[in-house]
């Protein structure tokens, strides 16, 4: 009876990829692309990942699983699309040859609010849309969803905080410099 469940819930899924995976079957360039559940330590996706970038059109690190990515993993790869599950980049930037990979260099590096990636049923045929966008987006030109995917800020590709994080820190810098003063 349980395999019975999962193999109607997994026609369920690519029936609902099926758009996306038709429009992307016809294509030749699939970019090699991560998707990072976490950043800290870097880690897949697992689960559906695989299938997922075979729907949107691309090609991945993607197995059953979820596993950390070590740096030298990541070098070897050779990402030309990094795609992160949220907005907590911390670290990123002191992984081993994070600023040479082809994603950063290239400016390819994207967050992807969570729930896009997560959400099984209908939301993974979302996730499909939502990631085959990012990744040709000049075949697929739907409108992505508002807040959906950002590009990651600039730190991200340089490794040097942005102004507006400098300011921050200098500001905190000077509350505390006055909470002392005043206490």
């Amino acid at each position: 009876m349980t395999t019975q469940i999962a193999e109607a819930a997994q026609r369920e899924l690519l029936a609902a990829w099926e758009p996306v995976s038709k429009r992307t079957a016809i294509m030749e360039a699939r970019p090699r692309t991560v998707i990072l559940a976490s950043v800290n330590p870097p880690r897949t996706l697992g689960l559906w990942e695989k299938e997922l970038l075979i729907a949107a059109g691309g090609a991945g690190l993607a197995n059953s699983e979820a596993h950390d990515v070590s740096a030298e993993e990541l070098v070897a790869f050779a990402p030309e699309i990094i795609i992160i599950a949220g907005d907590n980049l911390e670290g990123l930037t002191e992984l081993e040859g994070w600023l040479t990979l082809p994603a950063v260099t290239g400016h390819e590096v994207y967050l992807v609010e969570p729930a896009y990636l997560s959400e099984v049923g209908e939301g993974l045929a979302e996730a499909a849309r939502v990631l085959a966008t990012i990744l040709h987006p000049s075949r697929f030109t739907e409108m992505l969803p508002t807040f959906s995917v950002q590009l990651a800020p600039m730190s991200l590709f340089t490794g040097v905080p942005d102004e507006e994080d400098e300011d921050d820190e200098e500001e905190n810098a000077n509350d505390a410099e006055q909470d002392d003063s005043n206490g």
